[in-house]
């Protein structure tokens, strides 16, 4: 589960973060097959010249679409890898050539934070390879409230006697416009689902894999949401890189039943979850294998054994059993025998499925503690 959660979102990070020289050869590739694929008549100098013409046509759109050059800093950012980008260069400026080893550079941050009224913290870094890392920068850089600090860094270090000037580069050339600031807010939205699943994962302390499907489906449905959105529109493609990964991974579910059921023996939801979110025929599949699993655990209830001499009264019987005890028993034991009979197994789960739902929170332990209502050792499934 949680191995999906990381495919997931790093297919978002790829799709949307600036690409290595190898990333971008890799690309162009797959572009070309799909452009071959989709012209199987075109030899390799006529797709060249296609590919090239749409290069072409891009450039020109871009040119067209070009803002005046005094409005040049707010169009800035535009594509959210920009954003990236840049944000990415500034903090390798600040924590690996500049602010680490400078003691001037990092007490005019220090002063920054402070005239900011923002707590002195270090920009932390990214590493490409751990998508959990881009979101705790991107939680530093902006959920601790450092983006005023930064601003100020970038708009007045070029100016200031207390910082060491940088090679053929200036600081002014990191700074973030609004629109970049604002693709760095979304990034770090879109990113908190999946953080917010890590956690709980993390934090948990009983069986959680009853939580697979919900979770899955609760992240593909936010993330659907937010590609739906004007707010995301720039991202949208990414997001969806990540959607097509989760669906991948959420169809590997069906490969067992081990997810149902387990989200079927929590008294806190039982099939109630599934019956409201799923369409009828995949709830009458889980319901299947549900049921599957059932006939598999399940172990018939032993009837007593019966009375010898029905007629035999107790000689001397011994509190709590009162006269005549055994004598009773021994009346009703066809009864008893003809009501084990009649009774089917299933029975006994719809009337687990059917009772109310629980408040519980250790489930483990409400299934040892209410064996009687439903004869499946929990602690195998779980």
């Amino acid at each position: 589960m949680e191995h999906a959660i990381h495919l997931t979102a790093g297919h978002f990070i790829s799709d949307i973060s600036p690409l290595s020289a190898k990333a971008v050869l890799a690309k162009a590739r797959k572009l070309r097959k799909q452009m071959k694929e989709a012209n199987p008549d075109l030899d390799d100098d006529e797709l060249d010249a296609l590919l090239a013409g749409e290069d072409d046509a891009e450039e020109r759109g871009e040119e067209e679409n070009s803002e005046p050059e005094g409005d040049e800093e707010e169009g800035e950012g535009d594509a959210p890898a920009d954003a990236v980008g840049k944000a990415l260069a500034l903090v390798k400026q600040f924590v690996l050539n500049q602010i680490r080893m400078s003691p001037q550079a990092q007490a005019f941050f220090k002063k920054m934070c402070a005239e900011a009224g923002v707590p002195v913290l270090q920009l932390l870094g990214w590493i490409r390879t751990r998508w959990a890392s881009l979101f705790t920068f991107l939680d530093r850089l902006r959920v601790i409230l450092l983006r005023p600090a930064v601003n100020r860094f970038v708009r007045l270090a070029d100016e200031s006697s207390e910082v060491p000037n940088l090679v053929k580069k200036s600081y002014s050339d990191f700074r973030l416009a609004v629109k970049d600031w604002d693709m760095l807010v979304n990034m770090h939205e879109v990113l908190q689902e999946p953080a917010n699943i890590q956690q709980s994962f993390s934090s948990a302390k009983h069986p959680t894999v009853w939580r697979t499907l919900p979770l899955l489906e609760a992240l593909a449905e936010t993330w659907a949401n937010m590609a739906a959105t004007e707010k995301f529109a720039s991202m949208r493609d990414s997001i969806n890189v990540g959607l097509e990964n989760l669906e991948k991974w959420y169809g590997k579910t069906d490969d067992t039943d081990v997810y149902f059921v387990c989200l079927a023996l929590d008294p806190n939801f039982k099939t109630a979850y599934a019956e409201e979110s799923w369409n009828s025929v995949a709830f009458e599949e889980g319901m299947t294998k549900f049921e599957s699993v059932f006939d598999a655990y399940y172990v018939a209830p032993v009837a007593d054994a019966p009375v010898e001499d029905a007629m035999e009264v107790d000689s001397a019987p011994t509190a709590p059993v009162e006269y005549g005890h055994s004598w009773m028993r021994a009346k009703v034991q066809a009864r008893k025998n003809k009501d084990f009979a009649a009774v089917s197994p299933h029975d006994e789960l719809k009337a687990y499925l059917s009772a109310p739902l629980e408040t519980v929170d250790d489930v483990v332990r409400y299934g040892v503690q209410s064996a009687h209502l439903i004869k499946i050792t929990l602690f195998e499934l779980f």
